[in-house]
């Protein structure tokens, strides 16, 4: 299916196994953009985005995170810090010029690693709905507590919380979706994670890269606290955005739309 729409396949060798990633030639003059999905997701769910994408840049990357989409599992299991590291070597050998990132969810929290660790490699930073947010212990298991999915009510409590608008076929979506979210690896993941993994405050207020952070008003799955803690501890040169109709997946809702203001940024910010 995403070969006939020109996005092709393709793996590279890491210390963690073999990572899978899609990428996108376009016809656009403002170089790369990565996009880095969340947990439980994958690089093709960001089809219809790097499509819309590829209008305005040359080359769109969506790399999978160890244990997700194609990518092999890491043998010695799937942590933070693995999640994250896959993510960098991948990057260091298939994207080696200058590059526009952008992440969702635990993708976002990563982009914001990125940009306060290796500044340099990046054109501009692109967070929407980014997971990380600095919180409690007993909060931060409440919310690793809701990716639970043991049963298909689950799962559909789950589904629901990722939409602004939930599609007609979320009974079905959401069972694929809980199958996701009992892999192995995500179990792994989410049984690994403290909040010694969240993002350091002091760290994120030295970002230089230009900076986008975007929160929908329909956002459910992430609680407003962790919106308020981007508000106050982003740089001051952050764009903050908080569209109308955006829920937790706005690359699966408004794939077009959101295509559209990254353009847009990138373009102020490229001028």
């Amino acid at each position: 299916m995403l070969n006939r729409r020109g996005i092709k396949s393709r793996f590279v060798e890491t210390t963690l196994g073999k990572l899978h990633y899609y990428e996108l030639t376009g016809t656009g003059p403002r170089g790369t953009i990565v996009l880095q999905h969340g947990i439980a997701s994958s690089g093709a769910a960001f089809a219809q985005l790097a499509q819309s994408l590829a209008m305005a840049f040359e080359r769109v990357v969506m790399i999978e995170a160890p244990g997700h989409g194609l990518s092999e599992a890491p043998q010695a299991g799937l942590t933070p810090d693995r999640f994250y590291e896959g993510f960098v070597q991948a990057l260091d050998q298939v994207v080696p010029e200058r590059f526009v990132l952008f992440g969702t969810s635990l993708g976002g929290a990563a982009t914001l690693r990125f940009a306060t660790t290796q500044p340099q490699r990046l054109r501009a930073a692109i967070a929407c709905s980014p997971g990380g947010a600095t919180t409690s212990h007993e909060e931060f298991r409440e919310l690793l507590g809701s990716f639970r999915a043991t049963t298909h009510r689950e799962a559909i409590t789950f589904a629901r919380r990722l939409y602004d608008t939930p599609p007609w076929h979320l009974p079905v979506s959401a069972a694929f979706i809980g199958g996701l979210l009992r892999r192995q690896p995500i179990l792994e993941f989410l049984q690994a994670a403290s909040a010694n993994d969240l993002l350091d405050p002091g760290a994120l207020k030295r970002i230089a890269a230009p900076l986008l952070f975007i929160w929908g008003k329909g956002e459910r799955l992430l609680p407003n606290k962790h919106r308020d803690f981007f508000l106050e501890h982003l740089p001051k040169h952050t764009v903050f955005e908080f569209p109308e109709r955006y829920g937790h997946v706005p690359q699966v809702e408004h794939p077009h739309d959101l295509a559209e203001r990254i353009v847009r940024f990138v373009s102020v910010e490229f001028t």
